[in-house]
């Protein structure tokens, strides 16, 4: 249950406040490793969401959505944490961290009977976005190849924004694929496909507002 992923999260964060404490201190592996946990606890999460909703409708084996939110948060932190003991991180970094927070918002999403669902959702989701920006930034700013942004990553904040079925959560979407789209600092690796495009069309279909018929037609004709 949420209660037992909690206690291991708490497990992991207490080995690296240890670690931490060290004279030499963790280095940027022990780190991406605590990333890894996060992401691995947000999949589980969403997986005992799935199961609670399928096969028993009453289940109040995750009665909200603040292990995900607080796992996402903890995601973002770490970056504060390497800040603070020197430490600089890598692309794994930046991958499993909007890895974890889209991972986040997509078990959110999967439980959508619980109260306030698509504004936890969205919140998870958008801190996926906001260190995906930050790491465009380091990939702009340092002309560093290591760092420059996948579109699997990109895909993953679209398809996270996208499934708070919210409509901010879908002009965050558009605008980070107009984003991609335009700005040529970024290189080809960055530049959509078809999965980024797909996902948009899904979240558009799973909001069926009065202009998403429209609006789908036109990334159609993109494409």
């Amino acid at each position: 249950d949420s209660a037992n992923v909690m206690n291991v999260m708490a497990d992991a964060e207490d080995i690296m406040a240890k670690l931490e404490s060290t004279g030499g201190g963790p280095n940027v592996v022990a780190y991406n490793a605590l990333l890894k946990v996060y992401l691995n606890l947000a999949k589980l999460l969403g997986k005992v969401n799935t199961k609670s909703s399928t096969d028993d409708p009453n289940s109040n084996v995750i009665s909200s959505s603040e292990p995900l939110v607080q796992l996402a948060e903890k995601a973002l932190s770490v970056f504060n944490r390497m800040s603070r003991a020197k430490v600089h991180p890598n692309f794994i970094t930046y991958s499993c961290a909007i890895h974890a927070c889209a991972a986040a918002a997509d078990s959110i999403a999967s439980r959508k009977r619980t109260s306030g669902w698509q504004k936890d959702a969205l919140d998870a989701a958008k801190l996926s976005q906001k260190i995906l920006m930050t790491m465009e930034r380091s990939f702009v700013t340092s002309g560093d190849a290591r760092f420059a942004p996948p579109v699997k990553l990109y895909n993953m904040a679209v398809t996270a924004l996208g499934r708070c079925r919210l409509e901010e959560g879908i002009s965050e979407a558009q605008a980070l694929i107009h984003h991609i789209e335009e700005d040529t600092d970024l290189g080809t690796e960055s530049l959509p496909n078809t999965v980024t495009y797909t996902a948009y069309m899904k979240a558009l279909a799973d909001m069926c507002c009065p202009s998403a018929a429209e609006r789908a037609e036109k990334v159609l004709i993109k494409m």
